[in-house]
């Protein structure tokens, strides 16, 4: 359990004085205090946010809301577990950070990875919105979902286009795992960077190659994120994961629309054999540079629209 609040300049002056004799911790840029109370950690940022961790953070709460004169929010109130629409396994009211990635499978369109934040400030309307991994919703819910979230809870995103995809993935060494890590450490740093008060709230990540592999696969990147836990299929127990799904998906679904208007095609999702229909139709009216704007090429289907334009002039 965390509480997550704001404060005004005067109610940071009376809560540092209060707790001027407790253990002190170092700070940072972005943290004006940081000390031990009981056996929670308070924290107080230069945003004006004030953060409680901990195993005692009830009781802190409710100390500072005492000192402070402002509202008390019963426990029950913040973090009630009873949802019958989300996944048994979910973690219901856990705050972290979430994050996932859409785009990987797809023949068209980019990489779109995010990183959100579910915590006890926004946890109802999570809640209220059934959140559940992208892949279970359509993209009509995804978009509806999504137009919520992004004005609801802290979230970050990074858009590997397909050209820089094209580019990068025949390097030495180089394969889509490593991608994806380095995807993710990069939107994990974006978000700790727009959202400084919560840098000690631990991530969340599907875990896709194994934690060892996956900081191997960072071994030569700058400003290496660790506070990370690993979980297999996490977009169905966390709901910050989910979020996080639902977000880039509707990220991925916006730069699709913008594709299929550039390229004039309604792009397909996936890599179906429709998909290589499509891509060999594109190839035979624009060329592949313009596929290498949208695709990604390392993928069969471009191999697979080439045989299909090889038989149609066989034929012909």
């Amino acid at each position: 359990m965390n509480y997550s609040f704001s404060l005004t300049q005067e109610q940071i002056n009376n809560l540092i004085d209060h707790y001027a004799d407790c253990e002190i911790f170092t700070t940072n840029n972005y943290t004006l205090f940081r000390a031990k109370i009981k056996s929670s950690t308070l924290s107080i940022y230069t945003t004006g946010k004030c953060l409680i961790q901990g195993n005692d953070c009830n009781i802190v709460y409710k100390e500072i809301c005492q000192l402070l004169n402002i509202a008390y929010v019963e426990e029950s109130d913040n973090t009630s577990t009873n949802n019958d629409n989300l996944d048994e396994n979910i973690e219901l009211y856990k705050t972290n950070i979430g994050n996932d990635e859409v785009g990987t499978g797809d023949f068209f369109g980019p990489i779109v990875v995010c990183s959100a934040c579910v915590n006890e400030d926004n946890y109802l309307i999570v809640k209220r919105l059934n959140v559940k991994d992208s892949k279970a919703l359509n993209d009509e819910k995804i978009k509806r979902i999504a137009s919520v979230l992004i004005e609801s809870i802290p979230y970050s995103v990074t858009i590997l286009s397909n050209e820089k995809y094209n580019e990068i993935i025949n390097m030495k060494d180089m394969n889509l795992n490593r991608i994806k890590a380095i995807l993710h450490n990069n939107v994990m740093n974006k978000f700790y960077t727009k959202y400084p008060e919560y840098d000690d709230i631990p991530i969340i990540l599907d875990d896709f190659c194994g934690k060892d592999k996956y900081f191997e696969y960072l071994s030569k990147s700058k400003n290496v994120v660790k506070n990370i836990s690993f979980y297999t299929k996490a977009e169905n127990k966390y709901l910050s994961v989910a979020c996080a799904s639902i977000i880039a998906r509707f990220y991925f679904l916006k730069e699709m629309d913008k594709l299929s208007n550039t390229v004039g095609f309604d792009l397909l999702k996936g890599a179906s054999k429709d998909v290589d229909i499509q891509a060999a139709e594109i190839i035979k009216e624009k060329g592949t540079f313009t596929l290498n704007k949208i695709a990604k090429m390392n993928f069969k289907n471009y191999a697979k629209a080439n045989r299909i334009l090889d038989n149609q002039k066989r034929t012909h």
